[in-house]
């Protein structure tokens, strides 16, 4: 505030000298032509000597007979729009205008008002108005930013309700599973133990069928959740003058006889020993339901997930990374971990 003050102090100041400058002109031009019209009358009046000696009438040329009239026009209107005395040089006179076309010159008519006292209010109010303009434009960037952290909390707060809402229809949903299989059981039981000595050898038959319904999956622990780097794993960029890491691929390996519901994957980056904060992501819909012996690949991308940033950033000089990553289940719990270091 105190720069743009006195830069506009300094601009006001180089205004008033360059209207003093003109000012200045304005004086020297009107000197001239005073001096200019004095030497016109005494030449006028050695004409008139002259023809008074010769005994000749004597005539004032048309140009004088002009000048001799605008005088007189100028002294009326003097009389008019002035009450100043002629003989005041330093106040305001209505010959001091340089007349073109029936205008005056309009730097001599401000020349008055321009004062130092009246240039410093002027700064002074100047300088109001924009101190003003910026408190303004403060208060309502800060509305603005309320506003949108008002929203961000409501957002959040609609979010934890939803999650909460979520977690219950879970445990519910896990109740009813466990109620039915328990059903499923018992009824599987009574059958059995009704046809165990008729039909053996078909029941048998029946499960053995069942069970190779469902397609096994190549990779993984059996009986486990987990999670792995898929091909290359990551992929990076050394082409801004420092290392970025781009994408993540990774693949989720379902060998668990359940269903799996896992809700967020975090990545963390250690270069040189030195590990990031942990980077945290929901799954895309497709991922959040994994059925029983079932496989799915997926890639975090700087594009979609970080919105057009680098997921990390590294020295160009590093020559190896450690990418760590977590699944979590919407409680927070740990399902599996990856860690792999990376050549960059």
């Amino acid at each position: 505030m105190k720069d743009d003050h006195e830069e506009r102090m300094a601009q006001l100041q180089e205004r008033l000298d360059d209207m003093k400058k003109n000012m200045d002109e304005v004086e020297e031009e009107l000197e001239v032509e005073r001096r200019v019209k004095e030497r016109e009358n005494i030449r006028e009046e050695i004409r008139k000597e002259k023809a008074e000696q010769r005994g000749e009438d004597y005539s004032k040329p048309k140009h004088s007979k002009k000048e001799e009239k605008r005088d007189d026009r100028k002294a009326e209107k003097k009389e008019l729009f002035s009450s100043r005395s002629d003989d005041d040089d330093n106040k305001f006179r209505y010959d001091d205008f340089k007349h073109k076309d029936g205008k005056g010159n309009f730097i001599d008519s401000i020349k008055p008002h321009l004062t130092l006292k009246n240039l410093i209010t002027a700064a002074i109010v100047i300088g109001f108005l924009i101190g003003l303009a910026f408190l303004i434009n403060y208060v309502v960037g800060m509305t603005s930013i309320y506003k949108t952290n008002e929203g961000n909390l409501t957002a959040i707060q609609q979010l934890g309700g939803d999650a909460g809402k979520q977690n219950i229809d879970t445990t519910t949903a896990k109740a009813e599973e466990t109620k039915t299989e328990d059903n499923k059981t018992t009824t599987i039981d009574t059958k059995t133990t009704e046809t165990k000595t008729e039909n053996k050898t078909s029941s048998t038959t029946t499960n053995t069928s069942s069970k190779t319904t469902i397609p096994p999956v190549a990779a993984g622990t059996p009986g486990q959740l987990t999670l792995d780097f898929d091909g290359v794993g990551i992929e990076t960029d050394e082409s801004k003058g420092y290392g970025r890491l781009l994408r993540i691929k990774y693949k989720i390996l379902n060998k668990k006889s359940d269903v799996v519901k896992p809700l967020t994957i975090e990545y963390s980056v250690t270069e040189e020993g030195i590990a990031t904060s942990p980077n945290k992501f929901t799954l895309p819909n497709i991922m959040q339901t994994l059925p029983a012996n079932s496989e799915v690949a997926w890639t975090i991308d700087y594009q979609s997930d970080n919105k057009g940033t680098s997921l990390s950033t590294y020295a160009d000089t590093a020559t190896k990374l450690k990418v760590t990553l977590v699944l979590r289940d919407s409680a927070k719990k740990e399902l599996a971990r990856a860690i792999k270091e990376f050549d960059v």
